[in-house]
């Protein structure tokens, strides 16, 4: 965070998609000494379409890419997610995910 920034908090940031039917969030841990980065371990059963949501609305979303699994998490691990963004495509596995709620970057780490 810079000086001149008066970033928006959040209460909760989530991740939502087909793995949960759109329903309720997953939610991440925001960092205690890091504040506006989140953490999370995350597994998925099966091919999934994912978004990032704050507060457990669609109001305030992230997502990426020209189209909906356009971004590939086992190819593209990285990105910038933008507001109402495209759906993310992940993977059957277990991830370590880190979101910065300012920049709307985020990574998906595969868990060996």
């Amino acid at each position: 965070k810079l000086d001149n920034q008066e970033p928006t908090e959040y209460k909760k940031i989530g991740l939502i998609g087909d793995f949960n039917s759109w329903s309720a969030d997953f939610e991440l841990t925001q960092l205690d000494k890091a504040p506006h980065n989140w953490i999370c371990t995350f597994s998925v059963d099966g091919d999934s379409m994912i978004k990032f949501r704050a507060n457990g609305g669609w109001d305030i979303n992230w997502g990426a890419g020209e189209s909906d699994g356009a971004i590939d998490l086992s190819i593209q691990n990285s990105e910038t997610g933008v507001q109402n963004g495209k759906n993310l495509k992940i993977h059957a596995g277990t991830y370590n995910v880190f979101f910065n709620d300012i920049t709307g970057q985020f990574v998906f780490k595969a868990v060996e």
